[in-house]
């Protein structure tokens, strides 16, 4: 629901800020689906839209998730090929080394996971770049 998600982003943005101050480092969120991705996406950029960029050379966080065509406009941002998904993970790493994180350049990436029960895969993260 809307008002969770809303305190949701309201928490992590809280505490990865507050964690920015005490040492750096990066962010990441992982969802059940990935509507819930582009959901906590979007409230956290209200509360921060300086962190979003729909360029992947730009923006402090991103989605990494996979998808085709037919999935809704508001989606296609996020979709990725496996080379932009690489070309992002390059992106995240290069920043650490840089000291690039905390500073608004790069730091928190929401990402999808898949998640199975009665005793299956508990999380996949084989279509992840970071």
């Amino acid at each position: 629901d809307d008002d969770r998600l809303k305190v949701l982003a309201e928490d992590l943005v809280q505490h990865f800020e507050t964690r920015c101050e005490a040492m750096r480092g990066k962010g990441m969120v992982v969802c059940m689906s990935r509507r819930i991705c582009v959901d906590l996406y979007n409230a956290i950029k209200e509360l921060r839209p300086e962190w979003h960029s729909e360029d992947d050379d730009q923006g402090a966080m991103k989605v990494i998730m996979t998808g085709s065509a037919a999935d809704g406009d508001e989606w296609q941002q996020h979709i990725r090929t496996k080379e932009r998904r690489k070309q992002l993970a390059s992106r995240f790493k290069e920043s650490s080394r840089k000291n690039m994180f905390c500073s608004g350049q790069v730091g928190l990436v929401v990402v999808f996971g898949v998640v199975r029960i009665a005793g299956k895969r508990a999380f996949s993260s084989r279509n992840l770049a970071i």
